[in-house]
């Protein structure tokens, strides 16, 4: 019962039931005339970092279990899947809460930057659940291969940065216009998830 009561609060503090419970199709806007539905708010944010919301996919989602397993907030049972389900959104509200973020079950720009200045910047030697997250996003969203660092989406586990990652950082950083330093610091993590 506390859990589907904290989902209806997160739900309420997203705009997202607004949405479910208002006109057929309508967008949901608040007292002041702004529209917050998700995907305006999406729209409207600031930063570039994505947003997901409960039972949403992506392989940002991934990178953001990582991050919250680095934080031990998180631990998949066999594989780190691309879906926002209820042990991560579980994990995701303790975080923000234990972090005194507004707690709303999304994924939004504020999560993303506690969890990547937690992770602190990664880079070559490091092995952790935050190379993890870095790997996960070169890989699957990016396209690098890190056989060689010994990287597989199928063993979930502490990531090696090696020479690999270290390869593919550079390269990711140039592509993006970003100092090819190697070291993934925090725009480095946004430009993997937000690219």
């Amino acid at each position: 019962m506390a859990r589907t009561a904290r989902t209806i609060t997160a739900l309420l503090a997203s705009g997202t039931l607004a949405v479910g419970v208002g006109l057929a199709g309508a967008p949901a806007v608040a007292a002041d005339g702004v529209d917050t539905s998700p995907l305006a708010s999406t729209a409207s944010q600031d930063s570039a970092w994505p947003e997901y919301w409960q039972g949403q996919m992506g392989w940002d989602v991934a990178v953001a279990k990582y991050l919250l397993w680095e934080q031990g907030y998180f631990e998949p049972y066999k594989v780190v899947d691309h879906v926002l389900d209820e042990r991560a959104l579980d994990a995701l509200m303790d975080y923000q809460q234990d972090t005194d973020l507004k707690v709303t079950g999304v994924l939004d720009a504020r999560s993303w930057e506690f969890l990547v200045e937690a992770a602190g910047p990664v880079q070559q030697g490091d092995e952790s659940y935050a190379v993890s997250a870095v790997q996960t996003a070169l890989q699957q969203k990016h396209g690098y291969d890190l056989a060689a660092d010994g990287f597989s989406t199928d063993t979930p586990g502490q990531g090696t940065f090696g020479t690999a990652t270290h390869d593919a950082v550079t390269d990711f950083q140039q592509d993006v216009g970003l100092d090819a330093d190697g070291v993934v610091d925090a725009a480095t993590f946004q430009a993997l998830v937000s690219e």
